[in-house]
Formats: C-alpha cells, structure tokens, sequence
C-alpha cells in the first residue's frame, strides 16, 4: 500500500503527520490536533491519508499527508474546514455501518476519504473518514 497517492514536484512543500491509537476517541483527538497544528504552520491542504494496522493488539497508524500544491492526485481537503471520524468494529461489514453512522452523526456534507484497516490478535477493524461538515 503507498503512503501518498499523489505526485509531488520535488521543490514542493509537503509534510507527513502520524497518530497512533488504539481505539476510535483516542484516534479522532490525535488527527484533530495533527489538523490544528498544521493550520498555525499554514501546511495548506491534506493531500492524502492512510490507516494501517500495527503491532498484536488492537492498534492503529494514521499517515496524514499535508501540501501547499500537489502536482497529480491527491483529495486536496481544506485543513482548516476538514474534520474526522472513526469507528471499531469485529469485521469489515459492521465498521463500514459504524463509519457510515458516524459521518450521520456528524452533520457530514461530504466526505473527502474512508480508509478501513484491521489490527490485532483477533478481528478488529477501525474505519476513519474524512470530511467536510455541513456548514451552518
């Protein structure tokens, strides 16, 4: 799995942001405050993220990668309107209804990215979208 899906030109200004967690608060949070960060720093837009499973509990890797321009691809996500949500379920099935759910919850107006990772000993499974929130 390649961590950006895009193309970036070599003098480009371009910075990849991690969060660890464990369950789908904890993951939220940390995303969250990757996005505040990146507004002060002014890093532009999120270009691309990625969600893999780590280690033998049930654990997470977010990979948030943020750019001033983005030569080919990328989703191209305002960071300052963008926000996350994540869920954990027992199979692949039961999280994509949670996420689902969870963009509901959120008043999402569109949804810029959903990534779905599994992790641990047994099946677990955390979905993270990105998404932009209906304004007003």
């Amino acid at each position: 799995m390649a961590l950006i899906d895009a193309t970036y030109d070599t003098d480009e200004d371009f910075a990849v942001h991690q969060a660890v967690a464990g369950n789908p608060t904890e993951m939220v949070e940390q995303l969250q405050a990757i996005l505040a960060a990146a507004v002060t720093a002014t890093e532009g837009d999120i270009s691309d993220f990625k969600l893999t499973g780590t280690g033998s509990g049930p654990q997470w890797l977010a990979q948030v990668v943020t750019a001033t321009t983005v030569a080919v691809g990328g989703i191209q996500a305002p960071i300052a309107t963008s926000e996350f949500v994540a869920a954990v379920a027992g199979n692949p099935t039961e999280v994509s209804a949670q996420i689902r759910a969870a963009l509901t919850a959120a008043n999402a107006d569109s949804v810029y990215k959903i990534e779905v990772a599994g992790a641990g000993d047994g099946p677990s499974y955390m979905a993270v979208a990105l998404y932009a929130p209906h304004a007003g």
